[in-house]
């Protein structure tokens, strides 16, 4: 299948769809925090004050964070620093 365009020829491909086995990766991580509140029903935690997550080739730091649980989502806010070292997927 070809389109023309104002300044080039280009051919479209169908890509077959890739099936492969997918090993889960665990990572140890440590968080450090004076308190949480986690709320049952809504299935996040939050936590109000100064927070550091640690893990073998990261450093993440906020003044504030929630982690959503259903959607494996965190969210940090204010002062937020981190470094990471190798490749994030």
């Amino acid at each position: 299948m070809f389109f023309r365009t104002n300044r080039c020829r280009t051919k479209i491909q169908r890509i077959p769809p890739i099936s492969k086995t997918i090993n889960p990766v665990i990572i140890k991580l440590i968080l450090r925090v004076l308190g949480l509140n986690y709320d049952h029903q809504l299935r996040i935690i939050n936590i109000n004050n100064p927070v550091t997550i640690t893990g073998t080739s990261m450093l993440l730091q906020a003044d504030t964070m929630t982690y959503t649980i259903e959607k494996e989502i965190i969210k940090c806010y204010g002062n937020v620093k981190g470094s990471f070292i190798g490749n994030i997927q």
